[in-house]
């Protein structure tokens, strides 16, 4: 080997060992920061999160309780009500 080539792949191996040092960064912070990146992933994950937003909060936009039946209606036509 000449020493230019030596002289490349220490300053390759050099450059790749400190981009590791640097990156400090959880793996799940970089998933994060990947799909905020992504407009597509970031309109998912909001209309999502209004999704689960939506049903847990579901007893407090309700006004009946699904759970309650009145016996007399069960052989009546439908009705508007």
């Amino acid at each position: 080997m000449t020493s230019r080539t030596v002289s490349q792949s220490v300053s390759k191996a050099g450059s790749s060992q400190g981009a590791r040092a640097g990156r400090s960064e959880s793996p799940i912070r970089r998933i994060f920061r990947r799909t905020f990146r992504n407009r597509g992933a970031l309109i998912g994950a909001v209309v999502l999160f209004v999704l689960i937003a939506a049903s847990i909060s579901a007893p407090l936009l309700s006004s009946q309780d699904p759970n309650a039946i009145d016996p007399s209606l069960t052989m009546k036509p439908p009705c508007a009500r």
